[in-house]
């Protein structure tokens, strides 16, 4: 469907996933690990795709050269700020990293992942203390940890939408957020989307529309849609999902 891309657990084209460009050997600590991945999409610095690590291995500290959100969909990951505190990182769960956190990862173990990563020019990086650290993204947020941002439908569609979300992250311009979504019933109109934006999908179905299609999304499945495609989308009961936004 022209204007949004399923991303894969796999490789789409069913010949698995494809060896990935190597880690700098100075970050490194021990073998270089057996990296594998596919991209979904490529464009302005922005990259989306499927990536695993079949362990081994570790990197020292650094600053983040990206912003990157994560899903993992096996396995196990754990992220060391410089400080030494570990964030241990297990199937299903999503984590954020802001450009310039220094961090370091312990990839002894086998981990895959839906991955978003971002770097533009005119997008600085993070140097707020406060938020220069692994950021969670919580799957379930609790009434209390929810924010309303319904939007109008522009008239045209016949569920009107009651949306909250949990704002894990956003960058001092607002041009960057990350978070989950909660929605009730909804339906939008096909229009020129105003952002690139990752949704992973945690509980429920959310239906894309193009002019010609459409393509279902449920639990555990991902996608992505790139700025100025053209979408329309709609949910029939509630339905929940992380997010990772990029606007223009």
């Amino acid at each position: 469907m022209a204007g949004v891309i399923r991303l894969d657990p796999h490789n789409p084209t069913g010949e698995g996933l494809k060896i990935w460009e190597v880690i700098p050997p100075d970050w490194l600590i021990g073998p270089v690990p057996d990296q594998r991945g596919v991209k979904a999409f490529e464009h302005n610095g922005l990259c989306t795709g499927t990536w695993e690590n079949h362990g081994g291995s570790a990197t020292s500290n650094h600053p983040y050269p990206l912003f990157e959100l994560m899903q993992l969909i096996d396995g196990e990951v754990t992220i060391v700020d410089a400080a030494g505190r570990k964030d241990v990182i297990l199937a299903g769960q999503a984590f954020f990293l802001p450009q310039g956190f220094k961090c370091a990862w312990d990839m002894t173990k086998y981990y895959r992942k839906y991955f978003m990563t971002f770097h533009g020019e005119d997008y600085p990086a993070e140097t707020d203390p406060a938020k220069l650290k692994c950021i969670r993204l919580i799957s379930n947020p609790t009434d209390a940890e929810l924010d309303d941002v319904s939007k109008p439908t522009d008239g045209v569609g016949t569920l009107e939408p009651h949306q909250r979300q949990n704002l894990a992250y956003e960058s001092s311009d607002g041009r960057i957020q990350v978070g989950t979504l909660v929605s009730g019933p909804c339906e939008f109109p096909i229009k020129s989307f105003n952002r690139n934006e990752l949704i992973c999908v945690q509980h429920g179905t959310v239906i894309v529309t193009g002019s010609d299609h459409e393509e279902i999304f449920t639990a555990g499945e991902s996608f992505f849609v790139p700025l100025h495609a053209s979408v329309g989308w709609r949910s029939e009961g509630e339905f929940r999902a992380y997010f990772f936004a990029v606007w223009p």
